[in-house]
């Protein structure tokens, strides 16, 4: 059972969740380290941070994260090819809003008006562009630093 509380406090929204996401998980990361306990938006910084179950801390530059969705307005679902380019995100974009998706991802509303990409939990993880983590991941967007 979980338990998902969301509070609005300027350009910061915190989001707790309070249970153990049940499923299996792919690569080098475990459950833990795939189980996020609060997302905050820091716009003013430019930033969106992840405290995950395992004590690490990711700090995401906003548009990277952007450059880094995978939904079908981002990249052609049949050839898996990026179509977003960087120069057409703006450089201030910002988090409007969070929301939560199931027991396993997370919903940006960019300030650009895109929202339809999910980024589960364990890509946003491998999207963590810390030495430790980027060691794990297997490559990041085109045109992302993350």
């Amino acid at each position: 059972m979980s338990t998902r509380r969301g509070f609005d406090k300027g350009n910061l929204i915190l989001y707790k969740i309070e249970s153990i996401r049940k499923g299996a998980t792919l690569g080098a990361f475990d459950l833990e380290a795939t189980t996020p306990i609060e997302i905050a938006r820091h716009n003013e910084q430019g930033r969106l941070s992840v405290r995950w179950k395992d004590g690490h801390v990711s700090l995401f530059p906003l548009k990277d994260l952007r450059m880094a969705c995978l939904c079908a307005a981002c990249v052609d679902e049949r050839t898996g090819v990026r179509v977003i380019r960087r120069d057409q995100v703006p450089e201030g974009i910002t988090a409007s809003n969070l929301e939560l998706v199931g027991h396993y991802g997370l919903r940006v509303h960019w300030s650009d008006g895109h929202n339809t990409g999910i980024y589960d939990f364990e890509y946003l993880r491998k999207l963590c562009p810390c030495a430790a983590c980027s060691q794990f991941s297997s490559g990041n967007a085109e045109g992302s630093s993350l």
